[in-house]
Protein backbone atom coordinates (compact mmCIF):
# COMPACT_ATOMS: atom_id res chain seq x y z
CA UNK A 1 0.00 0.00 0.00
CA UNK A 2 2.87 2.65 0.75
CA UNK A 3 5.32 1.40 -1.86
CA UNK A 4 5.35 4.52 -3.68
CA UNK A 5 6.88 6.59 -0.85
CA UNK A 6 10.40 5.45 -1.89
CA UNK A 7 9.63 6.27 -5.16
CA UNK A 8 8.22 9.83 -4.29
CA UNK A 9 10.97 10.32 -1.56
CA UNK A 10 13.50 10.18 -4.69
CA UNK A 11 11.72 12.29 -6.84
CA UNK A 12 10.79 14.47 -4.26
CA UNK A 13 14.80 14.80 -3.33
CA UNK A 14 15.66 14.66 -7.31
CA UNK A 15 13.70 17.92 -7.99
CA UNK A 16 15.07 19.56 -4.43
CA UNK A 17 18.71 18.76 -5.78
CA UNK A 18 18.39 20.32 -9.16
CA UNK A 19 16.19 23.35 -7.63
CA UNK A 20 19.32 23.76 -5.35
CA UNK A 21 21.67 23.30 -8.77
CA UNK A 22 20.25 25.59 -11.07
CA UNK A 23 19.89 28.29 -8.43
CA UNK A 24 23.61 28.29 -7.10
CA UNK A 25 24.83 28.36 -11.48
CA UNK A 26 22.39 31.01 -12.11
CA UNK A 27 23.82 33.02 -9.23
CA UNK A 28 27.43 32.17 -10.15
CA UNK A 29 26.52 33.18 -13.55
CA UNK A 30 24.38 36.48 -12.78
CA UNK A 31 27.54 37.60 -10.22
CA UNK A 32 30.26 37.26 -13.26
CA UNK A 33 27.81 39.06 -15.60
CA UNK A 34 27.45 42.06 -13.06
CA UNK A 35 31.23 41.66 -12.28
CA UNK A 36 31.93 42.14 -16.13
CA UNK A 37 29.62 44.64 -16.87
CA UNK A 38 30.65 47.04 -13.60
CA UNK A 39 34.16 46.04 -14.83
CA UNK A 40 33.59 47.40 -18.24
CA UNK A 41 31.81 51.06 -17.31
CA UNK A 42 34.48 51.02 -14.56
CA UNK A 43 37.01 50.74 -17.84
CA UNK A 44 35.53 52.88 -19.40
CA UNK A 45 35.24 55.94 -16.82
CA UNK A 46 38.51 55.31 -16.74
CA UNK A 47 39.93 55.71 -19.99
CA UNK A 48 37.43 58.86 -20.57
CA UNK A 49 38.44 60.55 -17.15
CA UNK A 50 41.82 59.82 -16.28
CA UNK A 51 40.74 59.26 -12.94
CA UNK A 52 42.76 56.33 -10.98
CA UNK A 53 40.88 56.82 -8.34
CA UNK A 54 38.79 54.45 -9.64
CA UNK A 55 41.11 52.01 -9.83
CA UNK A 56 40.05 51.00 -5.96
CA UNK A 57 36.57 49.62 -7.03
CA UNK A 58 38.16 47.33 -8.38
CA UNK A 59 37.91 45.17 -4.79
CA UNK A 60 34.08 46.38 -4.17
CA UNK A 61 33.91 44.35 -7.21
CA UNK A 62 35.77 41.50 -6.39
CA UNK A 63 33.94 41.61 -2.99
CA UNK A 64 30.78 41.57 -4.85
CA UNK A 65 31.95 38.27 -7.20
CA UNK A 66 33.29 36.58 -4.56
CA UNK A 67 29.84 36.92 -1.88
CA UNK A 68 27.62 35.84 -5.16
CA UNK A 69 29.86 32.80 -5.60
CA UNK A 70 30.16 31.54 -2.09
CA UNK A 71 26.39 31.69 -2.02
CA UNK A 72 25.94 30.01 -5.17
CA UNK A 73 28.58 27.25 -3.90
CA UNK A 74 26.53 26.48 -0.93
CA UNK A 75 23.44 26.16 -3.29
CA UNK A 76 25.28 23.81 -5.00
CA UNK A 77 26.47 22.26 -1.61
CA UNK A 78 22.97 22.00 -0.29
CA UNK A 79 21.92 20.30 -3.51
CA UNK A 80 24.60 17.91 -2.93
CA UNK A 81 23.78 17.09 0.34
CA UNK A 82 19.57 16.40 -0.83
CA UNK A 83 21.17 13.92 -3.45
CA UNK A 84 23.25 12.27 -0.66
CA UNK A 85 20.45 11.53 1.78
CA UNK A 86 18.20 10.53 -1.26
CA UNK A 87 20.75 7.57 -2.57
CA UNK A 88 22.95 6.67 0.14
CA UNK A 89 25.38 4.25 -2.05
CA UNK A 90 28.91 4.32 -1.31
CA UNK A 91 30.18 5.41 -5.12
CA UNK A 92 27.39 8.21 -4.13
CA UNK A 93 29.19 9.10 -0.57
CA UNK A 94 32.56 9.03 -2.15
CA UNK A 95 31.71 11.13 -5.47
CA UNK A 96 29.64 13.70 -3.23
CA UNK A 97 32.38 13.57 -0.54
CA UNK A 98 35.06 14.63 -2.87
CA UNK A 99 32.84 17.61 -4.33
CA UNK A 100 31.66 18.79 -0.87
CA UNK A 101 35.54 18.82 0.26
CA UNK A 102 36.59 20.75 -3.33
CA UNK A 103 33.68 23.39 -2.92
CA UNK A 104 34.36 23.77 0.53
CA UNK A 105 37.63 24.78 0.16
CA UNK A 106 36.56 26.95 -2.41
CA UNK A 107 34.83 28.58 -0.07
CA UNK A 108 36.98 28.75 2.74
CA UNK A 109 39.36 30.93 0.46
CA UNK A 110 36.81 32.55 -1.20
CA UNK A 111 35.80 34.23 2.24
CA UNK A 112 39.30 34.69 3.37
CA UNK A 113 40.16 36.73 0.43
CA UNK A 114 36.77 39.13 0.66
CA UNK A 115 37.85 39.28 4.64
CA UNK A 116 41.54 40.43 3.29
CA UNK A 117 40.14 43.20 1.43
CA UNK A 118 37.64 44.27 4.24
CA UNK A 119 40.81 44.21 6.81
CA UNK A 120 43.83 44.51 4.50
CA UNK A 121 44.13 48.38 4.79
CA UNK A 122 46.16 49.33 2.21
CA UNK A 123 44.37 48.02 -0.59
CA UNK A 124 47.29 45.78 -2.08
CA UNK A 125 47.03 42.16 -2.75
CA UNK A 126 49.08 39.99 -0.20
CA UNK A 127 48.99 36.90 -2.63
CA UNK A 128 45.82 35.50 -0.95
CA UNK A 129 45.26 32.64 1.32
CA UNK A 130 48.36 30.70 0.02
CA UNK A 131 50.65 33.45 -0.01
CA UNK A 132 49.82 34.48 3.38
CA UNK A 133 50.67 30.80 4.70
CA UNK A 134 53.75 30.58 2.54
CA UNK A 135 54.89 34.30 3.87
CA UNK A 136 54.07 32.77 7.35
CA UNK A 137 55.90 29.62 6.78
CA UNK A 138 58.96 31.79 5.73
CA UNK A 139 58.62 34.35 7.87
Amino acid sequence: MLSFIPALINYVSSLLSSIFDVAGLSLVVWGAGVALFKIAVTEVKLLSKKDHYLERGYDKLREDLAYRMILGLELFLAGDVIRLIAVPTQETLLRIGAVIVIRTVLVVVLNYEVGQSHHGGSGKRRGGIFGSLISKLRG
